[in-house]
């Protein structure tokens, strides 16, 4: 099963990135807009794994303390747009240790940078000078691991288990 590792966005992050994706669409921007239940941010990809239970006992002991995130800014990687955060040193912390724990198991994962951020348009048709103003704020109080399948032409993101602050 293809799984990542992920903190899920409040309602109310979903609904300003919504509200930004419809400017885009209002641009002409084309592409294969990312569904709202599937933002995210994406602390480690593992890509295809034959044991999740090895996964959810590297990660279930990492503790971290309660944080909050806002958005920021919009972006793109070549024709991949995106909605970025604040800079948080508690995102960048987290996503340390789910990696450390990760490789102290052995399990793999993609080690490029970590580079947070939500993707809201892939194979966008153009890059919009489109800007929005983001106002709202989520605390980080959990991470998850997802699963992501492909049925009948959709991409399907589904929680596994998820991890608390301590």
């Amino acid at each position: 099963m293809r799984l990542f590792i992920a903190v899920k966005l409040s309602d109310e992050i979903k609904k300003e990135i919504t509200d930004h994706t419809e400017k885009l669409r209002s641009a002409s921007v084309k592409g294969r807009y990312v569904s709202s239940e599937n933002y995210h941010i994406t602390l480690a990809f593992l890509g295809e794994v034959k044991n999740a239970r090895q996964v959810i006992s590297a990660i279930s002991s990492i503790a971290f303390s309660p944080f909050s995130l806002s958005l920021e800014k919009t972006g793109h990687f070549n024709d991949v747009l995106w909605v970025g955060l604040k800079k948080s040193r508690e995102l960048y912390d987290l996503a340390d240790c789910v990696r450390n724990s990760l490789s102290k198991a052995g399990i793999g994962y993609d080690k490029k940078r970590f580079n947070p951020h939500i993707t809201v348009v892939r194979d966008a048709s153009f890059i919009p000078e489109v800007m929005s103003d983001f106002k709202a704020k989520m605390t980080v109080d959990r991470f998850s691991l997802i699963k992501s399948e492909f049925i009948n032409g959709k991409r399907i993101y589904t929680e596994l288990c998820s991890f608390s602050a301590k």
